[in-house]
């Protein structure tokens, strides 16, 4: 939450401009007028932690939506009607998984070319399977109860059985998983952006900030350093709110 309000302010938030550069304030270290230093072009990085916040939570939110989407459908479609298309998708999804997600993501990139919209997608893309594997499992979970066949002996519809009596039994999986896919993706970005192959200038990442600051780990540590932080505590906080959820949602089902 706190990350996503300063996403949302970072353009009041910011002490300074994080794109205007600076001769007079090449390479500073951590000080009383710029708290996180400076890079190699005298940019403020504190300002630039938080431009990058606001590119982290669009490409995080941004690819969740995706993967969602995408996944949810798949996965309910596949898992009510199972037969020929069930296999044809399983079959697909297992071959996509087993690619490392990096690798995968790097490859769509590679494919669909450098911006942070392609960006977005292409970690949706990488979502995807996932989503629908774990929808798939519970939908088919979800078929065998008794609700299914009364409303089948009703002869209610694929539509309404889908919507009104199976969607909401995937609500919690759907919110957990969607939890724990943005620290994924907030990771991933920031590893595409240090190889080049993620978010690109004007725009401001955590990965971006990175890269620009390995050549200067041993003359100006705190380059890399803030970045390297703030991408720790980001993925780390998303993965212990989605496992607080599973707990908590679990509980109140039990």
């Amino acid at each position: 939450m706190f990350l996503l309000v300063v996403a949302i302010f970072s353009t009041h938030l910011a002490p300074a401009d994080p794109f205007a550069p600076s001769t007079t304030a090449v390479l500073q270290a951590p000080s009383s007028l710029h708290w996180l230093g400076t890079d190699d072009l005298g940019r403020d990085e504190l300002s630039r932690i938080i431009y990058g916040a606001r590119v982290s939570m669009i490409v995080g939110l941004g690819s969740v939506a995706v993967a969602t989407i995408a996944g949810v459908f798949i996965g309910l479609v596949t898992g009510y009607f199972g037969g020929w298309m069930d296999s044809i998708v399983t079959r697909t999804m297992d071959i996509m998984m087993a690619f490392p997600g990096l690798v995968l993501a790097l490859i769509i990139s590679a494919l669909m070319g450098i911006s942070l919209t392609n960006t977005i997608i292409a970690l949706g893309i990488v979502s995807v399977p996932r989503f629908a594997r774990l929808i798939r499992g519970q939908v088919m979970t979800v078929m065998q109860r008794d609700f299914i066949e009364s409303a089948r002996a009703v002869h209610a519809g694929h539509i309404r059985i889908m919507t009104k009596y199976v969607f909401p039994h995937l609500v919690p999986l759907i919110v957990i998983e969607a939890t724990l896919t943005i620290a994924f993706s907030i990771l991933t970005e920031a590893s595409l952006s240090f190889l080049g192959l993620g978010v690109q200038p004007p725009h401001t990442s955590w990965g971006q900030m990175l890269k620009t600051g390995y050549p200067y780990l041993e003359t100006a540590p705190w380059i890399a350093f803030a970045p390297a932080t703030i991408t720790l505590v980001a993925v780390l906080g998303f993965n212990l709110l989605g496992d607080g959820l599973r707990t908590v949602l679990q509980s109140n089902k039990n």
